[in-house]
């Protein structure tokens, strides 16, 4: 992991798994697909893509669970074997093959303090518009995509 950027830190609910990851991420995702929603317990899951060299577990060590996605996709998902908490997932194809989508959750950020990038903006893309609640609006200015 390169050192010549801001790290971020974050963890599991119950803190046996820690991780860093350093730069900003890549883009915002916010995700309405079933897998996410089942994953993580909610209507959406909002994604950090981080480039694998940016990124490292340090404490513990995460399960993982590997599944088909609907769209069939390959998705390793990472969680805490403890209090369940996900925290990151692996996709084996593209355009996300390249990426550790951390789970925006997770993160030590809260907004305001030193958080900028994080809080400030909207998603840039919002997946799986078609499976989004209906009473949920589209986030302004975000692509919407049907799928991946």
């Amino acid at each position: 992991m390169a050192t010549n950027q801001s790290v971020t830190k974050g963890s599991c609910f119950c803190k046996q798994i820690t991780y860093q990851f350093e730069g900003e991420p890549v883009t915002k995702l916010l995700c309405h697909c079933s897998a996410c929603k089942r994953l993580s317990g909610s209507l959406f899951a909002l994604h950090y893509p981080i480039p694998p060299t940016n990124f490292a577990v340090t404490s513990g060590q995460p399960k993982t669970h590997k599944f088909i996605h609907p769209a069939g996709l390959a998705i390793e998902a990472a969680f805490c074997g403890n209090c369940g908490t996900w925290l990151y997932k692996q996709v084996e194809a593209k355009p996300f093959e390249d990426f550790y989508l951390v789970q925006a959750g997770t993160t030590d950020l809260e907004p305001g303090s030193e958080a900028n990038g994080y809080w400030t903006g909207a998603p840039a893309v919002e997946l799986w518009v078609t499976e989004r609640a209906p009473w949920l609006a589209p986030v302004e200015g975000a692509e919407q995509r049907p799928g991946f």
